[in-house]
């Protein structure tokens, strides 16, 4: 259902400014979603969690809803039908396949930007809400099991982009061991990454 926005904690018509967004997108309730999405290709919406901001602290709503405006900014969704076609063409080549995922995670790195560059809030806190988003995706999916290498890889890519957030000194390496553990694990799926390791050593040091 469509939400108040007079009665949420934070001011999404700011934040549209911030982002550079014209027009005014929809904030709608939904027990179909476990985290924010966009939905909606000509009349864009922004698809929250009934319980997102109990369970958000304002500054990482902010940030959270920013990174989703900026999907929104960037016509994403468009991109991202466009890439699902071309997949389905050329199904057949990995090459294609390949490109999808490093576009996709590119992708992730730009909204980041664009999100850490309107908010008022330091790197930390805008790494700690990634991390907190993280978080609650995978409690609302612990029942869920998955794909073991697939669950390596969303780990390391995560890794990388909260470093690249954090420490703005990485950010180069961090896109390139992205690239690097997305490639290996497309083109070998069931081993894990040497990038990967690489990443968790870096965080673990």
């Amino acid at each position: 259902k469509p939400l108040d926005t007079a009665r949420v904690p934070v001011d999404l018509a700011g934040l549209q400014a911030d982002i550079g967004l014209r027009g005014k997108v929809a904030l709608v309730s939904s027990t179909a979603v476990t985290v924010p999405v966009v939905w909606g290709w000509f009349r864009p919406r922004l698809l929250v969690p009934a319980d997102f901001f109990d369970s958000f602290t304002p500054n990482q709503a902010r940030w959270i809803l920013l990174h989703e405006l900026a999907h929104i900014r960037r016509s994403d969704l468009a991109v991202s039908w466009l890439q699902k076609w071309v997949q389905i063409v050329y199904f057949f080549h990995p090459a294609v396949w390949l490109a999808n995922w490093m576009i996709d995670q590119q992708r992730e790195y730009a909204c980041d930007d664009m999100a850490l560059a309107a908010c008022n809030a330091s790197r930390a806190v805008s790494g700690e809400a990634l991390i907190a988003r993280a978080q609650h995706l995978q409690a609302q999916h612990a029942q869920i099991v998955r794909d073991a290498a697939v669950n390596q890889m969303h780990e390391a890519l995560l890794r990388c982009r909260i470093a690249a957030i954090v420490l703005e000194r990485v950010r180069g390496l961090m896109h390139v061991l992205a690239g690097v553990a997305i490639g290996q694990h497309a083109l070998h799926p069931s081993r894990r990454p040497r990038a990967a390791r690489a990443v968790a050593f870096h965080n673990h040091r």
